[in-house]
């Protein structure tokens, strides 16, 4: 080999260097984040985080003390507990009833009960519309629907 060929050569593999350099550099550049500059930041937002909740928090005990101290309206709540005697040393059960028609409400499985089915028998009666319901109580004293209707 003679030395124009050497030098021709050793100019081809520099270039070739200098353009695996570049690439090499390109790649770092947009590489991620360093991990630890990324842990700091997660830890600062999680920080944030819990001080919202902390605020949160306080907020909603300064709504149940407020709640506490006001006192409370059965007549004007849709929804209110009624039940045979109620006073001090009560022991019937209460009983919900809409406030709007009078009527008992109670849960699914109350009415389950209240007519002798499983839960999930009344889950379908709800689903497909054939229980009157109030909210997501079923009002107790409506019958059981029949298979034909």
């Amino acid at each position: 080999m003679t030395s124009t060929t050497r030098s021709a050569v050793a100019r081809q593999w520099v270039k070739v260097g200098q353009a695996m350099a570049a690439q090499v550099q390109r790649v770092n550049d947009h590489a991620a984040p360093d991990a630890a500059a990324e842990l700091r930041e997660l830890r600062a937002v999680n920080a944030a985080l819990l001080d919202q909740l902390e605020d949160a928090q306080a907020l909603i005990n300064d709504l149940k003390d407020q709640l506490d101290e006001q006192p409370r309206r059965v007549a004007s709540s849709p929804l209110h507990a009624m039940g045979r005697g109620q006073g001090v040393g009560t022991t019937s059960p209460r009983r919900l009833t809409d406030g709007a028609s009078g009527r008992p409400i109670g849960t699914q499985t109350q009415f389950a009960r209240l007519h002798g089915v499983k839960p999930y028998t009344i889950s379908r009666l709800v689903s497909a519309g054939r229980l009157q319901v109030c909210g997501r109580y079923v009002y107790l004293d409506q019958p059981m629907p029949t298979k034909g209707k």
